[in-house]
């Protein structure tokens, strides 16, 4: 039974690091030590660990520092033959240590295995799993692949003084880590072994952060590449990781805030760096499209609200419960008496938005919608009727 490290490096946890604790504690795998390197926590984060009496072997630093080097002195204080971690908003799975456990039994070669994450916002709440795919280290240089650094263990025996972050790197020093180790055996491990925690504080979650993401990510291309003798593939190769590298930012950015001045500096990079970049091609039409689909959506809330007899445009939520209306009214194997029985209850523009759907269709080279729009004709007759107006006639 190896001795594992799972490193926790903490300034003003709270109250989150409480559940990081609580997941080393349940940890299968029991042959283990938590290595806390803590940046002089003055929130109750260091009086959490010493309450708690089912961790491992606990081995305490406090005192000023940066992320960089509370990281590289963490890991120069790991015992362990495996070593890990535990982010401080973050969790591991029950099993995550024993997992990696097992897969450097069954393969000793290896220098490091990762599995899947599991993404959680700020009340614990999941969002998504997150499946990387297996490790390439071209696809990693361009951030095309990111592994998740809250899910992967490394051996030390293979690593070797690789094995360290540097503290030259303000951020991503992982990133630099994954590079140094490209040339080893790495695999990635199917279950969910972390649970990472999205919230507002996160570095990733600030757009801010990116462009320090991205002089740190080159910086460590850089060296990398000053390490091999590429000659005049140096050049292409660097291009294409430099604009991996902007893409990804730019692709992160424009998630948190949309199409800002920040996501376009990141692209306009990006396209510069590698201007042939299928990865840019995708996210540049991705963003087209949606700028398009905002357009359309506010021609359609100013047009929806004109027929409604309003002044100001709709908003997205009367948008959005007027497109579910419409939704049930087609969805209704009788349009005519599903609208009749939902008199009243209906959204406004519910209607108005039933004769702008079906003109696009009837527009289309479809001929599915014509049974709508007979259905729309018979709804018209029929509150023509129930209202005592003169019958719609037969060719309107």
């Amino acid at each position: 039974m190896p001795l594992v490290s799972l490193i926790l490096v903490v300034k003003n946890g709270m109250p989150f690091v409480e559940e990081a604790l609580a997941s080393v504690a349940a940890q299968t795998h029991r042959d283990l030590e938590l290595v806390v390197q803590d940046g002089g926590s003055t929130d109750g984060t260091l009086e959490a660990i010493a309450r708690r009496r089912d961790l491992p072997a606990v081995a305490v630093e406090s005192g000023p520092d940066t992320v960089a080097t509370a990281w590289a002195r963490a890991f120069a204080r790991c015992r362990g033959e495996i070593v890990g971690s535990v982010l401080a908003d973050d969790r591991l799975e029950p099993d995550a240590v024993a997992h990696a456990v097992r897969a450097f039994a069954a393969r000793p070669e290896l220098a490091a295995v990762y599995g899947a994450n599991r993404i959680v916002d700020a009340a614990g709440r999941e969002l998504q799993v997150f499946e990387p795919a297996d490790f390439d280290l071209l696809r990693v240089l361009e951030c095309d692949l990111v592994p998740p650094f809250a899910s992967a263990f490394f051996a030390r025996r293979v690593c070797g003084d690789a094995l360290r972050f540097d503290p030259a790197f303000t951020t991503c020093a992982e990133f630099d880590l994954w590079l140094r180790l490209g040339h080893l055996p790495i695999a990635r491990l199917a279950p969910v072994l972390g649970v990472t925690r999205f919230h507002p504080k996160s570095m990733s979650r600030r757009p801010e952060s990116y462009p320090q993401f991205c002089r740190d990510k080159i910086a460590a291309i850089e060296r990398w590449l000053a390490r091999l003798a590429l000659g005049p593939l140096a050049a292409p190769l660097r291009a294409r990781a430099v604009g991996g590298v902007y893409t990804w930012a730019a692709d992160a950015v424009y998630e948190l805030e949309g199409a800002s001045p920040r996501f376009h500096a990141l692209a306009a990079a990006a396209r510069a760096a590698d201007p042939g970049s299928r990865r840019y091609a995708a996210l540049a039409a991705r963003v087209d499209a949606a700028a398009r689909a905002r357009a359309e959506e506010a021609a359609l809330a100013a047009r929806l609200a004109r027929m409604t007899g309003r002044r100001e445009p709709l908003d997205r939520a009367e948008l959005e419960a007027t497109a579910n209306a419409l939704a049930r009214v087609l969805g209704a194997p009788d349009v005519v008496a599903h609208v009749l029985a939902e008199a009243g209850r209906l959204p406004p523009a519910t209607l108005p938005l039933l004769v702008v759907h079906l003109a696009r269709c009837w527009a289309s080279a479809d001929a599915a919608p014509a049974a709508p729009l007979e259905a729309l004709y018979g709804l018209l007759a029929a509150v023509g009727r129930a209202s005592g107006a003169p019958a719609v006639a037969s060719n309107a």
